[in-house]
């Protein structure tokens, strides 16, 4: 599945909308992944970008696999959030917001990422899994 730069902008409008009227104080995005998605939320909603979780801080992330990444930071900072991802594998909504729900088990390629690298990136990322 590859995402465009198209898609970003609709799941930074989506999340954004999604966000209006809560007392936010920044965004933080997971290294790497979520980092381009904070940027443009940082801008879109006029809020500076965190370097750290924290209360009143939305975190966001490229994508929601294992849910190791969520669970490891809800535990490290409790009272942060929401937490939003762009693409999620299998919505289970423990505690997150997913633009792309269910999207399945084929390799993602974000726009950020470069297109032929994608099959070396699939096989590093699977065998750091095992």
């Amino acid at each position: 599945m590859r995402l465009t730069w198209q898609g970003l902008d609709a799941a930074v409008h989506y999340i954004a909308g999604q966000c209006q009227g809560l007392a936010l104080s920044g965004v933080y995005g997971v290294p790497r992944g979520g980092l381009p998605l904070a940027v443009a939320l940082s801008h879109r909603l006029g809020i500076p970008l965190a370097i750290s979780p924290g209360a009143g801080v939305l975190v966001v992330d490229d994508i929601y696999d294992s849910g190791k990444t969520i669970r490891d930071l809800r535990e490290r900072h409790p009272g942060a959030g929401p937490f939003w991802v762009w693409a999620t594998r299998e919505f289970e909504s423990e505690g997150y917001y997913s633009v792309l729900n269910d999207i399945g088990p084929e390799w993602v390629l974000f726009p950020w990422e470069v297109y032929e690298n994608a099959d070396s990136d699939r096989l590093d990322y699977e065998g750091k899994r095992q």
